[in-house]
């Protein structure tokens, strides 16, 4: 995942009908990184839904998860890689890396 921000938000995941809730511990624009490793069901593509903070408007997209790591048993997933990112809300997400992580310096 390139630069990435931390943050603590909740994150919905849509694979057909089913639909799970995870905490992203941080964003970057090209992914999320998950508190825990997602569930075995979610390893294909999948909508992500989820508000950057004191953004009001949501972001939506779809993201397939990855093994972040490989060595563990069984390997974890606990990214989700945007795959059709918007203009506007990747720009959105690049405003917050900048915000966050020039606070952070």
């Amino acid at each position: 995942m390139s630069l990435a921000a931390p943050l603590c938000i909740p994150v919905q995941v849509t694979i057909g009908r089913s639909r799970w809730f995870r905490s992203a511990q941080a964003v970057s624009i090209d992914g999320l990184l998950f508190i825990r490793a997602l569930p075995d069901e979610i390893d294909s593509a999948c909508e992500v839904l989820f508000h950057l903070p004191e953004d009001p408007q949501p972001i939506v997209c779809h993201g397939r998860s990855v093994i972040t790591e490989p060595e563990a048993e069984p390997p974890q997933r606990r990214a989700i890689r945007f795959l059709d990112l918007e203009d506007a809300p990747r720009s959105r997400i690049a405003r917050y890396l900048e915000e966050r992580l020039s606070h952070e310096h």
